[in-house]
């Protein structure tokens, strides 16, 4: 039994990896199908992978930021 649902667990996996590989190519031509140029997309999913750089970034500094909080407090000696 558990040897079954590992198998549909890979499977799901697969799935969901091949999906991922196919949805760009996908996008862009349903984009330009309504009528957009592909530099337009270009451009669009550049502004897109900059935000969400730039969000990453934010959040592994605001992440460091509270850990080193929390460190700086737990190093403290208690105050008598």
């Amino acid at each position: 039994m558990q040897e079954l649902v590992k198998g549909v667990e890979q499977h799901k996996q697969e799935i969901e990896m091949t999906a991922l590989k196919l949805s760009p190519p996908v996008a862009v031509t349903a984009y330009t199908i309504a009528g957009h140029q592909l530099s337009e997309w270009l451009i669009i999913s550049t502004l897109i992978y900059t935000w969400l750089q730039i969000c990453l970034l934010l959040r592994k500094l605001w992440r460091e930021r509270q850990t080193a909080t929390v460190c700086k407090r737990d190093d403290e000696p208690p105050k008598e």
